[in-house]
Formats: C-alpha cells, sequence, structure tokens
C-alpha cells in the first residue's frame, strides 16, 4: 500500500511540473514542456540591460522550442535596456513588457504580432518611434501611456479597437494615423 502511495505521488508530482524557466546566453525562459509554449520572462537576478537578440528557438534537454512571446513583465523596470530584437515567432508582447523601459528610444513590432498587452510601452519616456506590424489586431488599455517623447505613430488596418488611455500622457505626440478599420476608440 506505501509503495502505491508512493507511486501515485510520483505520477502527480510528474504531471504538475510541465512550466520550467531556463536561463539561455542570459535570457530567461519559461517554457511549458507539455504545449512547448515558450516566452520570455523576467530575469529577476539581473534585470536586462543593453541589446537584446531573443533568438526564434532555443533548445533545452535536447528539444527545441520556438520562442512565441513576450511574457508578462519580462522587461518592466529594465532601464538600462537599449534595444530589442524580436523575432517572427512572436506573436503576443504581455501586460507590462516592456513598462519603465526608460532607455529604449525606437522599437519595431515584428510581423508575427497579433496582440500588445496592456501598458506595455508604459512609461517608456524615451521612445521616439514605434512601428507596428499589419498584423497587430489588438492593443491593451494604456499601452503607451507615458511615452512622453514618442512623436508620431500609425495604427495599422488589422486594428479594430483602441482601447481606452492608450496614448494618455504622450505630451510631444502629434500625429497619429488611424486607419478606416478602428470602429472603437475608448
Amino acid at each position: 500500500m506505501k509503495r502505491f502511495y508512493l507511486l501515485t505521488l510520483l505520477v502527480f508530482f510528474t504531471l504538475a511540473v510541465s512550466a520550467v524557466n531556463v536561463q539561455i546566453n542570459g535570457i530567461v525562459y519559461n517554457i511549458n514542456v507539455k504545449t512547448g509554449i515558450t516566452e520570455v520572462t523576467a530575469n529577476t537576478s539581473h534585470p536586462y540591460t543593453g541589446d537584446i537578440v531573443i533568438p526564434e528557438t532555443i533548445t533545452y534537454e535536447g528539444t527545441k522550442y520556438t520562442v512565441t512571446a513576450i511574457g508578462d513583465g519580462a522587461f518592466n523596470n529594465c532601464v538600462r535596456l537599449r534595444s530589442v530584437t524580436i523575432p517572427n515567432t512572436v506573436t503576443s508582447l504581455g501586460e507590462k513588457a516592456f513598462a519603465k523601459c526608460n532607455g529604449l528610444t525606437s522599437f519595431i513590432i515584428p510581423n508575427s504580432v497579433t496582440s500588445i498587452g496592456k501598458k506595455a510601452f508604459y512609461l517608456c519616456t524615451d521612445i521616439t518611434s514605434m512601428e507596428i506590424s499589419n498584423s497587430v489586431q489588438s492593443i491593451g488599455s494604456h499601452a503607451f501611456f507615458g511615452c512622453s517623447s514618442l512623436t508620431s505613430i500609425t495604427i495599422p488596418y488589422s486594428v479594430t479597437c483602441i482601447a481606452d488611455s492608450t496614448f494618455s500622457y504622450c505630451s510631444k505626440l502629434t500625429t497619429v494615423k488611424i486607419p478606416h478599420s478602428v470602429t472603437s476608440i475608448g
């Protein structure tokens, strides 16, 4: 009987551990080993600095995983971050993904990204330019809140809704090109 309980417990823990954090070349990834979903996550011991290049795939324990997301808060408050190159495998930028990254001055969102999370670029005060790809379908509330150096932005035709406070406190924003596809502005 004791052996049965031990075996049951072992199976339970094996099934419960489906996600693992792994650091490769200074970037921390959260890998769901069951689904294969792999996202960049925060490096709590050493905030990201300088120029970051995220690869399309990583290999962990002999298995290749495709990087598909920038997780919630992944680069939050990385004030010494200068640039991030995102591969065309990433489909979403999580909530507060780049919030308070004051060292970023420009940003290119690749064609694979379909969603920009809430407060994704919240208080990125040094961003002057932003390229949003035509694949983006949703932009979360407060996404560019407080980007006080942002001067112009073009919303792609794929977007139908601009959420609440998306551009609040963008004091230098003089040009926002909004396509006819947008049917709702918060």
